[in-house]
């Protein structure tokens, strides 16, 4: 399997700028809660309230051999 880091820039090009804001915006006003990582599959989980709430997953594939804990200071995520 092929490993990649991403950047900021990078998930915005890919997400565009939109909707890395918006992502981005919601964490920061803490409206992000329930968040929990699966070190088996390292992915995260999270309920997100925006309009609705709802669920988001992600898969960290790019960020091999990090913990829980450098993981939550790279992304400013709160315990």
């Amino acid at each position: 399997m092929r490993t990649f880091f991403l950047d900021k820039h990078d998930i915005i090009r890919i997400t565009g700028e939109r909707f890395f804001k918006r992502g981005y915006d919601y964490c920061q006003k803490g409206r992000v809660y329930g968040s929990s990582y699966n070190p088996a599959i390292n992915s995260w989980r999270g309920q997100v309230r925006g309009t609705e709430t709802y669920i988001v997953r992600v898969f960290l594939r790019m960020l091999p051999g990090l913990s829980e804990k450098e993981i939550r200071e790279l992304f400013k995520i709160k315990a």
